[in-house]
């Protein structure tokens, strides 16, 4: 593994950056309705976009949430093992955002299947 500083650099660079493009694409999708919900829709369907979209937020608080982390083990000093549990946190939200993008394209192919 390289030098804990050197990943903690990284890190609170790269989920900065991830944080204002990941902030860019929610605002667009909940602006001009990416993912519409045709009337035609389920409730089933309803709720899952619903649900989709409620997401953003918490997906957004839980990235600020690891760059706090990042920054802290940046300027305080960074302990090997505290900088692996980061970059595991780190590595479970990016499953957690793919399993929300993978939900979203189901949603946006549905959303043209339907009519």
């Amino acid at each position: 593994m390289e030098q804990p500083s050197h990943v903690t650099r990284d890190l609170v660079r790269l989920l900065n950056d991830l944080r204002d493009k990941m902030a860019l694409q929610f605002a667009l999708e909940e602006s001009y309705g990416y993912i519409e919900v045709a009337p035609e829709f389920s409730s089933c369907k309803v709720n899952a976009a619903e649900k989709t979209m409620a997401q953003h937020c918490s997906l957004y608080l839980l990235l600020s949430e690891l760059i706090e982390k990042a920054e802290e083990l940046q300027y305080r000093g960074a302990i090997a093992a505290c900088v692996q549990e980061l970059v595991d946190q780190t590595q479970a939200f990016d499953e957690k955002l793919r399993e929300h993008e993978r939900a979203e394209n189901g949603l946006i192919e549905n959303s043209r299947n339907v009519g």
